[in-house]
């Protein structure tokens, strides 16, 4: 399903609300009875589109991605920003974490929302660098039997904790690159490619 409101937001938001909550009963019914001449062999999988989430987002939502994935339930949510979905509930930026953090998997582009940015930042989590540090010195003295010279040269490695995709980088991302948080563990930058027919 797609649901997209453009008019009239309100509007939008109810049928969505109505559609949302009538596919979490069928969900409900296929996680409880399951399906009428499926033996559960082979997977099902239900996928729920939604673009636009500012317009889009209501509690039946919150419910599918917290429990339905016993259903076979698969949400692809867009949006622009973090911010649209704190507002989508009214303000709640708890409620907007809690549907993120049902979120499997992320794939964010370029933007300048502060919040979003955070949000990126800390899902990405921290790393450790190696910080190499060389010194070198040279001296000379004039003593009675001449002139000596000196070399003094050291070198040290630490490390560091440090954000493995700072904030400061995402408003400043090239078109069609992105940072992706795959199956909640693995962490990628990519680049979708530009198909040129012939």
């Amino acid at each position: 399903m797609l649901f997209r409101s453009l008019a009239d937001p309100s509007v939008g938001h109810a049928l969505a609300a109505l559609l949302l909550a009538d596919t979490s009963a069928v969900a409900a019914e296929i996680y409880n009875h399951g399906v009428d001449g499926d033996d559960g062999a082979q997977p099902r999988r239900i996928h729920v589109f939604v673009a636009e989430w500012g317009d889009v987002m209501c509690e039946p939502l919150i419910q599918q991605a917290n429990k339905g994935r016993g259903a076979g339930i698969f949400i692809w949510a867009l949006g622009q920003t973090l911010s649209d979905l704190t507002d989508a509930f009214g303000g709640s930026q708890a409620k907007a974490l809690r549907f993120m953090g049902n979120m499997n998997n992320m794939i964010v582009g370029a933007t300048q929302d502060s919040a979003t940015m955070k949000m990126v930042s800390e899902k990405f989590g921290l790393t450790s660098i190696q910080i190499r540090s060389q010194s070198q010195s040279t001296g000379s003295k004039t003593e009675d039997t001449g002139l000596e010279f000196s070399v003094n040269r050291g070198e040290s490695v630490a490390e560091r904790e440090t954000e493995l995709f700072p904030p400061s980088l995402l408003p400043g991302m090239p078109d069609l690159q992105y940072v992706a948080m795959l199956n909640r563990s693995e962490f990628i930058k990519g680049r979708i490619p530009v198909l040129q027919l012939q």
